[in-house]
């Protein structure tokens, strides 16, 4: 285990850190990793301001030892954006960032669950963007061109958004699968509507980005399909399934009525079926590998089974 403190400074160095205190292991499978999503926490009209999860990957794949898959959650005290206490082995620390690795006869087997899908085949284009305050898309107003897009501004009284996300295509051709995209969660809108808010502050002018719709059905079917498949996988490896992990965007269950319409009630269901220990929370960011590559994802599920 390892511990980096300073996130709030610089979550590269923070990565940096971490990746130093990593011991050599050569049978690495596995690396769980969390942080405080919540750099401030905001006050009346002032937005919450959070760090990224991509500077902190990129510090910590950068001096590994080793490629191994990172798993992990950016960390909310609740779902007000109220900051996180990390136990870190024997002391309590805010802004830090913490670190597993795991080794041995252990096998991970990882899936990620959406349940979005684009709301057209348009991709725009930012064009004015600081931090996590995206202000326009091809030249014009962000918010206007949701309402646009979507039909109407009811959105704009949703905090966190819950039927729109942006989405990120993780490949050069637009594709159709909801894993074809890295979803970014809309934390609501900036005063006068001069744009919206983001959760991650990863995006930059020139990206360009699809609008996402959420479907509290789909996230149910991708929460089952995922789950069965990765359980298929285990069955066909010949692994034995000792314990699950699931980390779930806080996000997605504000867009429910019902606890037993959550994706978690799926996926608990299902391992319980097989009588695999699972321990889940709610979470700002989910991590894991995606086309190739570890990243920073909202509105996802993470479902990391070990098995030896």
């Amino acid at each position: 285990m390892a511990v980096a403190n300073g996130l709030f400074n610089s979550p590269f160095n923070a990565g940096e850190q971490l990746a130093a205190a990593m011991p050599m292991m050569p049978d690495a499978s596995l690396l769980l990793l969390f942080y405080d999503s919540i750099k401030f926490s905001g006050a009346k009209n002032v937005a919450p301001v959070m760090n990224p999860s991509a500077p902190l990957l990129r510090g910590l794949e950068r001096h590994l030892a080793s490629a191994v898959p990172i798993v992990g959650a950016g960390l909310l005290g609740d779902q007000y954006f109220s900051s996180t206490y990390q136990f870190c082995g024997n002391s309590i620390k805010q802004q830090s960032a913490s670190a597993l690795l795991f080794g041995g006869n252990l096998t991970p087997h990882i899936t990620v669950m959406h349940g979005c899908k684009p709301l057209s085949d348009t991709l725009y284009t930012i064009t004015g963007i600081f931090g996590q305050f995206l202000y326009t898309l091809d030249g014009k107003p962000a918010v206007d061109v949701i309402d646009r897009a979507f039909g109407n501004s009811t959105w704009r009284d949703q905090a966190p958004v819950r039927e729109l996300c942006f989405g990120i295509p993780v490949r050069p051709a637009l594709a159709g699968s909801e894993n074809d995209f890295s979803n970014r969660l809309i934390s609501g809108i900036l005063p006068n509507a001069e744009g919206v808010i983001l959760f991650e502050p990863d995006m930059h002018e020139g990206l360009q980005v699809q609008l996402m719709l959420r479907d509290p059905l789909l996230t149910r079917v991708s929460a089952r399909a995922s789950t069965s498949a990765l359980l298929q996988q285990i069955k066909h490896d010949g692994k034995q399934p000792l314990f699950a992990l699931y980390m779930d965007c806080a996000g997605r269950i504000a867009q429910l009525d019902h606890p037993d319409q959550q994706d978690a009630s799926e996926v608990q269901r299902l391992l319980n079926e097989q009588n695999i220990p699972l321990l889940g929370f709610y979470c700002g960011v989910e991590i894991a590998p995606q086309a190739g590559k570890s990243r920073g994802l909202d509105w996802s599920g993470v479902l990391v089974i070990l098995s030896r």
